[in-house]
């Protein structure tokens, strides 16, 4: 149904701008020239365009108006909301960071203050490794060990 209205709409428009000249045409003078018909009718037809030129710029002007009002409704006070609420967030990742992170850090560092006081009393040592060991992932050190074929 939608591809005979694409093809019958330009039909109809064409046979209506070709009725349109040929009427044009003979309505002219008789004693006018040819081209001074035609150039008659270019004429009307630019008065056409014309016209219609100004309904579609009047219409585009109607369209941003409508979008204005529907930016100035709509998009400012969801943006203020999305303000706030990135307000409420940033307030919620300080508290977390100060009365959750702080006390498990200070709780950390309190046991490893704790074991190396247990290891300077006692008189160990705590393990050394390789320092070109500790720097590389647990997958390159098990590569590394594998002996060679």
């Amino acid at each position: 149904m939608r591809k005979s209205w694409a093809i019958i709409i330009p039909l109809v428009v064409l046979a209506i701008i070709i009725g349109l000249t040929v009427g044009l045409y003979l309505l002219g003078d008789a004693d006018a020239s040819a081209l001074e018909k035609f150039r008659d009718i270019m004429i009307v037809y630019l008065g056409f365009l014309w016209v219609i030129v100004v309904l579609l710029v009047a219409i585009l002007v109607g369209v941003l108006v409508w979008v204005a009002l529907l930016i100035k409704d709509k998009v400012i006070p969801l943006l203020q909301q999305i303000q706030e609420t990135m307000v409420r967030v940033k307030g919620t990742a300080e508290f977390m960071s100060e009365e959750v992170a702080s006390p498990v850090i200070g709780f950390y560092g309190s046991m490893a203050k704790a074991r190396r006081m247990s290891q300077v009393i006692t008189e160990r040592r705590p393990k050394q490794k390789n320092a070109d060991q500790d720097r590389m992932p647990g997958k390159v050190k098990q590569i590394l060990r594998r002996p060679s074929k």
